[in-house]
């Protein structure tokens, strides 16, 4: 997520996901999806046994963290880091099901 033509997500209901953060940057990120909760099921490459619930992560330099999650609220929800100005300056994307893509556009400055 470092640019602002960040393609959405596509989803449909009920399918499972999986999707992968790697901090190759230098700043810590805090990464929120709307709309959703998430399992933690990995982190830098080790699997969780517990996975923890959750809609937002703070991802560190160098960190790697594999999420899981249902599709189970069908719209367009913002996937983005929380942190200061980064969603602003292109940290963000959508989560989107079929049948809600014009609703992207309501979000987009």
């Amino acid at each position: 997520m470092n640019r602002t033509d960040i393609p959405p997500l596509k989803v449909k209901k009920d399918g499972k996901y999986l999707i992968r953060l790697i901090n190759a940057g230098s700043d810590v990120h805090s990464i929120h999806t709307h709309g959703h909760h998430f399992k933690v099921v990995a982190t830098d490459g080790r699997i969780n046994p517990n996975p923890q619930v959750k809609d937002t992560i703070s991802i560190a330099p160098g960190e790697r963290y594999d999420l899981e999650f249902v599709a189970d609220n069908p719209g367009a929800w913002p996937l983005h880091c929380h942190m200061g100005p980064h969603a602003t300056h292109g940290m963000h994307t959508f989560i989107v099901y079929p049948g809600f893509e014009e609703k992207i556009m309501n979000h987009e400055s």
